[in-house]
């Protein structure tokens, strides 16, 4: 395809409504969804070597890290604290070299939506990549398994469960189970969403009917 004709479909992928609408939201969950992962997956990691924990007024936590998250995670990767966890991660056993890689495409998929997001817009080779938003729940799910396997199982946490009868494939926060909820959004598939929100509003009718 040469420029002009390029530049020309540039025009029309911004101008048709229906497709600028796709592209702002495929945008917008792309960014939501890295940003929870990389909060959750920092937060996990400073929670764990935190000397103390506090919340803040806007129900935030704040942690008071104790010297060895500097020396055992940052150090990992001094440059980026979000790739200094996700090695941690990886070291832990929760996930591997390839999802690595692939939070780092994610990372440099989301800095390019957030600084080049006009190129995203109006060019036709430039798109989102639903794989990528795919593979972060994938990733955030098996964080969540390992998280409550190896570290919340190991501490005492679930001594009155019997490891051999939970289903750890569903043991998920709640943060996954939205985002997992959501995300056919993404690829404009609202069906299941559809069905599940007049289901629920068929329930709350007869709950509210009784009353």
């Amino acid at each position: 395809m040469n420029e002009e004709k390029a530049n020309l479909q540039g025009w029309l992928k911004l101008l048709n409504p229906e497709e600028l609408k796709v592209s702002l939201i495929q945008a917008a969950m792309f960014i939501l969804f890295f940003e929870i992962l990389k909060q959750k997956i920092i937060d996990k990691v400073q929670g764990f070597y935190a000397d103390e924990i506090t919340i803040d007024e806007k129900g935030r936590f704040k942690y008071k890290l104790a010297e060895r998250y500097t020396n055992k995670v940052l150090a990992l990767c001094p440059k980026s604290e979000f790739r200094a966890c996700c090695i941690w991660f990886e070291k832990g056993g929760a996930i591997d070299q390839s999802d690595i890689e692939t939070l780092d495409q994610i990372r440099l998929q989301r800095n390019s939506i957030t600084h080049e997001m006009t190129s995203y817009l109006t060019r036709i080779d430039k798109n989102i990549t639903v794989n990528l938003l795919i593979a972060a729940i994938a990733i955030m799910k098996k964080i969540d398994v390992w998280w409550i396997r190896e570290i919340e199982a190991g501490i005492g946490m679930m001594d009155d469960l019997d490891p051999e009868k939970v289903d750890w494939e569903s043991a998920l926060s709640l943060q996954t189970i939205i985002l997992s909820y959501i995300a056919p959004i993404f690829t404009g598939n609202d069906e299941d969403l559809r069905k599940f929100y007049n289901d629920f509003k068929e329930f709350i009718r007869k709950k509210t009917s009784k009353q």
